[in-house]
């Protein structure tokens, strides 16, 4: 992160979730932090700014509080910012996510409902980009999951994802 490289960041968040996926219940800190790592750089960061830095300061700052649950303090940040559903399209889509899907589902949707309604849209719209970025398949069961955390039925949503498949 120091570097300021978004796909350093990225790769090795993915990473540390893939290998706390596979092991015992006690990896759940780890998958947090990977979640958190993966929602740490800033949206859009500006070549010419020096971001890198001063976020690995902060986010060690916020490992030495040992607090529970980083990621939903950073997705929070994340979602601030312009640009988020970019973000949401490059780093929340990928294949070592998927059986984090419905948990990811609910979190996603919950910071983005508590920051403005009107950002559900730009939400979906940066899972659905996904697809060029991470897995078809994890991006649309994430979009399912949003959509179920926002009290959709899944028989309806599976139907139309149905016909927007055939």
């Amino acid at each position: 992160m120091r570097r300021g490289s978004v796909l350093g960041v990225v790769d090795h968040a993915l990473d540390l979730v893939l290998v706390a996926s596979r092991g015992p219940e006690e990896a759940a800190p780890w998958v947090d932090l990977g979640l958190a790592l993966l929602a740490a750089p800033p949206a859009t960061p500006m070549p010419s700014t020096d971001w890198g830095g001063a976020r690995a300061e902060k986010f060690g700052d916020d490992l030495q509080l040992d607090q529970a649950e980083l990621f939903p303090r950073w997705l929070a940040a994340l979602v601030a910012q312009p640009g988020f559903g970019q973000a949401i399209a490059q780093r929340f889509t990928h294949r070592e996510l998927d059986s984090f899907v419905p948990t990811l589902g609910k979190e996603l949707h919950e910071t983005v409902r508590r920051r403005s309604e009107y950002l559900l849209e730009d939400l979906a719209r940066g899972i659905a980009e996904g697809t060029t970025f991470g897995d078809p398949a994890v991006a649309g069961k994430l979009l399912l999951s949003v959509a179920k955390a926002h009290g959709l039925a899944e028989d309806l949503l599976r139907r139309r994802i149905g016909t927007l498949d055939s």
